[in-house]
């Protein structure tokens, strides 16, 4: 049983790395800033989300869930906009049995070495950097449970 959820991690996340393209505007810009929605398009970090907000639930202002049925490889995907509506960052969530250590080295041989890293007992984060997007994969432990999550950053319409 755990060998079968070994590898649908493993296929979760190779398919959740096939979902992402890099933006290759500038050769400064090595951090990905879209992802691929396959029939449904393509989600851009500082695009307008009024065209796609049918592929996600409002959870707060500003705030969008998109539906479990849209892309693989995360339990959920929010899309976070700024006032005008574009989106300024994408926060991944991961199941509790993803392995992090490995989802740190497939994004250190696609991002190289990590701009920051935190590392206590109870937080773990990773942060690349660009001139433009910031990308953070993060694991918070607590007493009975562990969240995962990575997030994709918009760094001029985030507020950095």
């Amino acid at each position: 049983m755990f060998k079968y959820i070994r590898i649908c991690n493993i296929l979760i996340l190779l398919i959740s790395l096939a979902n992402f393209s890099c933006n290759q505007d500038q050769a400064d810009n090595k951090i990905f800033r879209n992802i691929n929605l396959g029939k449904y398009g393509t989600l851009v970090l500082g695009e307008n989300f009024e065209s796609k907000d049918k592929l996600a639930i409002k959870i707060d202002d500003n705030i969008y869930q998109l539906h479990k049925n849209i892309i693989a490889g995360a339990s959920s995907i929010s899309i976070h906009l700024n006032d005008d509506g574009m989106i300024s960052m994408m926060r991944f969530e991961y199941s509790p049995d993803t392995n992090y250590n490995y989802h740190i080295k497939i994004y250190s041989e696609i991002l190289g070495t990590p701009f920051q890293t935190q590392q206590t007992d109870l937080l773990k984060r990773y942060i690349w950097d660009d001139n433009k997007t910031r990308f953070e994969y993060i694991k918070e432990s607590g007493k009975n449970k562990s969240l995962m999550y990575s997030a994709l950053y918009d760094k001029e319409l985030w507020g950095e």
